[in-house]
């Protein structure tokens, strides 16, 4: 069995107050599943894991999250980019690959927009689980407020990727910014119906942070929505054409003392709200 527990948006350096809830969670995750050598376990953190980006918050993130060395699996969110989610730094964008990501054993490098693929698998029956992770980031500062985007360029090696391997793999992509969230003040990524074209039919699971509220989905051709859950922490169903998939968005992980507990038995990926 392989299992991935997802959070989001930890905002490191904000206050003293929510560096305590960010420790007190992944000491919790900690304690009640323990990242041993022999245990199939991933952290997967989607962005804004410091609050403005600086050497200082990073440095206490990093410290915050040794515990999972060698299982962690990041992507940056606009707040890891830049002062308060809005001016981008591109020496900030860099330390999020080296020496952050890196000291964490991720070494994967996001600064070039290039996306990240790994194939896990069962320990027990060796059942595979693609794992694919993309940078959302537009690195344009202020005047984007906070949008998101992933761009030609990953959008084509997603396909690749996706077509690399067997369908009947199961997958999961992951990122910062809301697939989609019409109607709204910034906060949204541009280029959301060019991103669930791609992956329709072809992914299992999708998790992402950032906003948190719920993705707007008006028909067939921009794709169904089906929720399972209200908030907080939802839990719903992405009607991705013929396929469904999870869609777990963790946005409001911290303050609910919550993550999503995500594993893949038999084969077959599925999900639940862990209250910590």
């Amino acid at each position: 069995m392989i299992e991935i527990f997802h959070v989001s948006d930890l905002h490191f350096g904000k206050s003293r107050k929510q560096n305590r809830r960010a420790q007190s969670l992944l000491k919790e995750i900690n304690r009640q599943f323990p990242f041993t050598e022999k245990s199939n376990r991933y952290l997967l953190v989607t962005g804004d894991i410091t609050h403005g980006g600086n050497k200082d918050q990073y440095k206490f993130a990093e410290n915050a999250l040794l515990a999972f060395k060698g299982r962690v699996l990041v992507t940056p969110g606009n707040h890891d980019y830049g002062h308060w989610g809005w001016q981008y730094s591109k020496e900030s964008a860099e330390y999020f690959d080296a020496p952050f990501a890196k000291s964490l054993g991720f070494t994967h490098r996001f600064f070039g927009k290039k996306v990240f693929s790994r194939q896990l698998k069962g320990r027990s029956d060796g059942s595979p689980f693609l794992i694919i992770g993309l940078n959302s980031c537009s690195k344009e500062g202020l005047i984007d407020l906070a949008e998101g985007e992933v761009g030609e360029q990953q959008r084509k090696q997603l396909g690749g990727i996706l077509g690399k391997y067997n369908p009947q793999i199961p997958k999961l992509l992951f990122l910062h910014h809301v697939p989609n969230k019409e109607l709204s003040l910034g906060m949204t990524l541009r280029d959301w119906p060019e991103l669930m074209e791609i992956v329709k039919n072809r992914i299992d699971v999708l998790a992402f942070g950032h906003d948190g509220l719920k993705l707007e989905v008006e028909s067939a051709k921009k794709l169904t929505l089906v929720a399972a859950e209200k908030r907080p922490m939802k839990l719903q169903r992405l009607a991705l054409g013929k396929k469904k998939a999870l869609v777990l968005d963790a946005d409001s992980s911290v303050e609910e003392s919550a993550c999503y507990r995500i594993w893949l038995k038999d084969g077959q990926p599925d999900a639940k709200v862990e209250r910590l």
